[in-house]
């Protein structure tokens, strides 16, 4: 799929896409204003590329209201790095898409509300202030490893 194509299925938002290849990934290396300067042009919504990649930019709470509340089929998670993929895992359900998205969804928020997180504040605590005293009488650690059992540890308690 071409870009004219691209733009004529879908309608992008206002921006620039910057010179072939490399876009505007300089400007963005560069200039420490790059988002707001593009927001004060385009608004809150706009597009550009960069590192290659054509990429929409999205600020501020009505932007994401937006974006949350338009259909998914509107948009994908193609553009995620491979090292997002590699850190959450393929099926992890910020990368799923469509259906296969919306049933795991909503297999899982009821897990994820208010009154179920309240539940799992005491045990949450009660583990990290445990873990916290092991790690001080330990002197040193190493973060990640120690991290991922704290947090196995959390899950298996919160059952």
């Amino acid at each position: 799929m071409t870009k004219k194509d691209l733009e004529t299925t879908h309608k992008l938002p206002p921006g620039s896409l910057g010179l072939p290849l490399i876009g505007e990934t300089l400007s963005f290396l560069t200039d420490p204003n790059f988002i707001s300067s593009r927001q004060k042009l385009y608004g809150s919504i706009f597009k550009t590329q960069i590192l290659g990649r054509p990429t929409v930019i999205a600020i501020g709470s009505d932007a994401n209201r937006f974006i949350l509340s338009t259909k998914a089929d509107n948009f994908s998670n193609d553009g995620w790095p491979d090292s997002f993929q590699t850190l959450l895992g393929k099926q992890a359900l910020v990368l799923q898409e469509g259906q296969e998205h919306q049933r795991n969804r909503k297999l899982l928020m009821p897990s994820l509300h208010g009154s179920a997180l309240a539940r799992y504040i005491t045990t949450m605590e009660k583990t990290s202030i445990a873990y916290f005293h092991s790690w001080e009488e330990m002197g040193s650690i190493t973060w990640f490893p120690e991290f991922r059992k704290m947090t196995m540890v959390r899950g298996q308690g919160l059952n």
